[in-house]
């Protein structure tokens, strides 16, 4: 029979008796739990503005995108457009003709944006994606009645005072080159406004989308395009895909995954994160502190005890693992049930948004998302320090000399 786990568990209770030692075992394990808990509920928030900032970047920006090195504009490449096709992994791919062009309206108001065209180039059957979501309007913007169409967000669309149908002028850089070179009519080009897409709260570019023609026509690219935007089935395949993509066509392209597009964001989210664990691992640090208090108080108090159960047939090595367990035993009380509380918390933040957010906010209640890792790193670090908090007593109760201790204890 091991009576190790049996012995444990006495030495933290105390038997029925509350000494201060019991007192300060049991406040060892409410330190845990909060600590446990806290850590927890942290990550969990952390992960939760992660997806949040995520799902609206992806909203903007592509899973994958795809550029040649060598030049800023090139011909699609059927080899390439074959691949991605045959990938399971991609719905859909875009080619995408882009620049900065200035918006003149009929009220004498000028402003420099961002001015995109795509064409859908790769389209699986039964799929259905789309890079823009509208507020309102249409997603046409072919030509009608001779006047192509544009989608914009709805902050340029406030400043400027437009509504759909309003008629504005877009002119780029090349096609003011051309003006003052030739000496021509400026080359400003009309388009119907068609829709309006959603403020681009994170990055704050205005942006106008156009027909991959007309935007070809503006930066007088011919039948070229700046860029491949491929659209994916799960965001966390990209940098697999990726890395195949490089293999198959070597070193001549530039792709970008989700997470390099705006990889200086994410990082600083991703060092907040765990800077923030790093931390509040502090508050379970001084916790198991308590526990080194009373283990050492234990083997100082029960130097008899100890000698006993040496004579008794017990190693070094036994009474070591024996204060171990005790350590063991507070981290796992402290881990699981801290645990379960951040969880709970979780749940019940999750579904009903007990903490809320400011009202300028674009969310109403503080995100969570529970991620399996992040239970698992915290359960083992609270683990592990409880364990190390228990090594010194342990080291030092297994060098009890029995008969020194039974005769003087």
């Amino acid at each position: 029979m091991n009576i190790i786990p049996h012995i444990s568990w006495r030495i933290l209770t105390q038997g029925s008796r509350i000494t201060l030692i019991s007192v300060l075992n049991w406040l060892s394990v409410a330190g845990v739990m909060a600590g446990t808990a806290l850590l927890i509920i942290v990550l969990s928030v952390f992960n939760g503005f992660f997806n949040v900032v995520q799902s609206m970047l992806l909203s903007e920006d592509p899973e994958l995108r795809i550029e040649r090195i060598a030049s800023p504009s090139f011909d699609p490449v059927p080899e390439v457009l074959v691949w991605l096709e045959k990938d399971p992994r991609v719905v859909s791919v875009y080619g995408v003709a882009e620049g900065r062009a200035l918006l003149i309206h009929q009220e004498g108001d000028n402003e420099v944006i961002g001015l995109k065209g795509t064409e859908e180039l790769v389209a699986k059957s039964g799929s259905e994606s789309s890079l823009y979501p509208l507020l309102s309007g249409e997603e046409d913007i072919s030509v009608r009645n001779r006047r192509p169409g544009v989608l914009m967000t709805i902050n340029t669309v406030n400043r400027f005072g437009l509504n759909t149908g309003d008629r504005i002028g877009l002119i780029t850089a090349e096609g003011m080159r051309r003006t003052l070179t030739s000496f021509s009519s400026p080359g400003i080009r009309a388009f119907e406004l068609r829709g309006i897409l959603p403020d681009r709260s994170i990055t704050g570019e205005e942006m106008a989308i156009v027909e991959m023609e007309a935007a070809q026509r503006l930066f007088a690219l011919g039948d070229e395009i700046n860029a491949y935007q491929v659209i994916l089935s799960n965001p966390d395949q990209a940098e697999g895909i990726k890395q195949e993509f490089l293999m198959s066509f070597g070193e001549e392209w530039n792709v970008q995954t989700w997470y390099d597009l705006n990889r200086p964001l994410y990082d600083v989210m991703r060092l907040e994160k765990w800077s923030s664990y790093a931390v509040l691992m502090i508050i379970i640090l001084v916790a198991v502190l308590n526990i080194v208090g009373s283990l050492t108080m234990i083997v100082l108090q029960k130097r008899r005890d100890i000698g006993v159960l040496m004579t008794l047939g017990l190693t070094p090595e036994q009474i070591r693992t024996l204060f171990l367990w005790h350590g063991a035993v507070i981290g796992l009380i402290g881990g699981v049930f801290g645990g379960g509380l951040g969880l709970l918390f979780t749940y019940l933040q999750d579904t009903f948004g007990l903490l809320k957010l400011s009202s300028a906010f674009l969310i109403d209640a503080y995100p969570v998302a529970v991620q399996g890792g992040d239970v698992v790193l915290v359960l083992l670090g609270t683990l592990s320090l409880c364990l190390l908090a228990s090594l010194y007593p342990a080291i030092r109760a297994s060098k009890v000399q029995p008969a020194v201790a039974v005769q003087t204890g």
